[in-house]
Parts: C-alpha cells; structure tokens; sequence
C-alpha cells in the first residue's frame, strides 16, 4: 500500500512540474505583447534574458491564434505557447510585422500576411515577467 501510495505522489508531482508555465510581456517598436511558457527550458531563457544573464536566442517566433485571451489585453491575438522558440536572426522577412500592424489586419493574417500564421519579430525583447 505504501508503494502505491509512493508511486502516486511520485506520478502527481512529475505532472504538475511538467505543467509549469509563465507569462512574460516582450516589447516590439513600441507597444508591449504578452506570451505563455509552457516549457521549462523556455521559460528559464526568457527570465535569463530579462535579468540579463544571457544575449543568445533574444528574440521570439510561433504561430499566431486568432483569440482574445485576458493576460495579452487590449491584442485580439495570441502566439500559441506550443508553437514558441527564441532565435538570435532570420532570414525570412516575411514574418517579421508589428504588432498593431497585425492586430490591424488580423482578418488577413495566416492567409495573404504571415503566410502559416507563423510571426517573429526581429526587434522583439522581453521586458519582464507577468506574475497572474
């Protein structure tokens, strides 16, 4: 009975570590974004970056979702938490837009803008971490 007992509490504990997440706002030219972490890798770099420990990887990516969500007020779009990495530089222009911009737009966004939804903006720079 002990064993099981063990067993359970070692099972519960691995899930809720797992189940660790954050929010961080990032500030883009000038208006200010917030994000979720779900991963405990990304959600160490990100207060890394922000209590600059570290310059690599600054800036961030993902696929952007069409949904109002309470911690990113007054934005009528989110970057789906699954879908987040950090990158030092890319290439691909094509991803790189502000954020009004896009909240502007949003009814192209993932169609003719931001073709897969994908966005990363270059000038993105976390700024501080949201305690909800």
């Amino acid at each position: 009975m002990l064993k099981l007992l063990f067993s359970f509490l070692l099972i519960a504990f691995a899930y809720f570590a797992s189940a660790e997440e954050a929010y961080f706002r990032f500030i883009n030219e000038s208006p200010t974004f917030a994000i979720k972490l779900t991963n405990s890798t990304l959600i160490q770099h990100a207060r890394e970056l922000i209590s600059g420990n570290t310059t690599e990887n600054p800036h961030i990516q993902g696929r952007i979702v069409k949904a109002e969500v309470h911690w990113n007020y007054p934005w009528s779009f989110m970057v789906e938490p699954d879908s987040i990495s950090f990158f030092n530089a890319t290439e691909d222009a094509v991803c790189d837009m502000g954020i009004r911009w896009i909240n502007r737009h949003l009814d192209q966004v993932c169609d003719t803008l931001l073709p897969g939804c994908h966005w990363c903006p270059w000038s993105s720079k976390f700024i501080e971490e949201i305690k909800l």
